[in-house]
């Protein structure tokens, strides 16, 4: 090979390899996402997205990054023309991002104007964009609804409801992103629900709070807004008229599809803790088993060996206080 061929293979070679090291994409919003189809003619209710570390599958490749949250693709249009887009990332999670840009059907010729269009992600509210659902590798995440609750729900569509005194309750002792609700004595036959904590947020404009949740079983997504107007020991939530949809939801819930109530149960606020005894570098770790349900095992924070506990090994009797915890992280001490 003649030495000026080799030399401009190389020089080619480098352009392409440093122009795709200098793009690319933090690894927090890379994966595979699902989003809601802004189609009215789609055939299904989501479309699947790719982020790679240097391209899209719905943006193209990456060209450029501005700063920690706005990116500028290219990506081949019919004619062979490149159209080139600013998309603005945030991340709410580990599981949810939100993505802020212009119509898609807008095009700008050159990476100079589409850096024109970018939007200021601190500008940006939860009642704006479209948002990206993580689907695989989920990262744990809690929506701050920890221990055991009583609940209420109401679906103004189909008129079917749970009051507060049903006995129906919610969970996630199990693990801390796995609500497990038990609906009971509603007007609907019982049955248990399973929902996902994809993650919770606090919108930066309107300081409101919002939840993501995934059922498996329908494989459907259910975004919430946390109600202001809550009375103590009560939390509740609104899910719009589309509830898989966080810019419809009005905080005043006047449009919520779906409310849910939860309040703390009496079995949650003082807890029976037993002591499991496995010693793991001298400290203890506690099991906190529900009188309400003690098939509901969670494992507890880490406890030093407080004096007057009963030898390793023995488990003390369910109904025996041993600590009073507000939470499982909480725990006040002996009495």
């Amino acid at each position: 090979m003649p030495p000026s061929v080799f030399i401009s293979l190389f020089l080619i070679f480098s352009f392409f390899s440093s122009d795709s090291l200098a793009c690319r994409l933090d690894d927090r919003i890379t994966g595979t996402f699902k989003r809601l189809s802004d189609s009215p003619s789609s055939r299904f209710l989501y479309e699947n997205v790719t982020i790679g570390s240097i391209s899209t599958s719905r943006w193209g490749d990456c060209v450029e990054i501005l700063d920690q949250n706005s990116v500028i693709f290219s990506a081949r249009r019919m004619g062979n023309s490149v159209c080139y887009r600013c998309v603005t990332f945030i991340f709410l999670s580990q599981n949810v991002l939100q993505v802020a840009h212009q119509n898609e059907s807008v095009c700008h010729e050159n990476a100079q104007q589409a850096k024109k269009s970018c939007f200021d992600s601190n500008l940006v509210s939860t009642a704006e964009g479209t948002f990206l659902m993580r689907t695989e590798s989920l990262r744990e995440e809690s929506c701050g609804l920890d221990g055991q609750f009583e609940v209420s729900f109401k679906s103004k569509s189909s008129k079917a409801q749970c009051d507060i005194s049903s006995g129906s309750s919610m969970t996630n002792c199990e693990n801390v992103n796995q609500w497990r609700i038990f609906y009971q004595n509603c007007s609907f036959p019982s049955f248990d629900e399973e929902l996902r904590c994809l993650g919770s947020w606090t919108d930066k404009l309107a300081s409101r709070r919002y939840v993501m949740l995934y059922n498996s079983e329908t494989e459907d997504y259910k975004c919430g807004i946390f109600s202001t107007n809550q009375n103590p020991g009560e939390i509740e939530i609104f899910f719009g008229s589309e509830t898989r949809d966080c810019t419809r939801i009005d905080p005043s819930g006047f449009n919520a599809q779906e409310i849910y109530r939860f309040r703390t149960s009496e079995a949650s606020m003082e807890s029976v803790l037993v002591i499991n005894f496995r010693i793991r570098f001298s400290v203890l770790f506690a099991v906190q088993i529900s009188r309400m349900d003690p098939r509901r095992i969670r494992l507890a924070q880490g406890l030093q060996r407080p004096a007057g506990i009963h030898p390793a090994g023995r488990r003390l009797r369910p109904g025996v206080h041993v600590l009073r915890c507000r939470r499982e992280s909480a725990c006040t001490g002996l009495f």
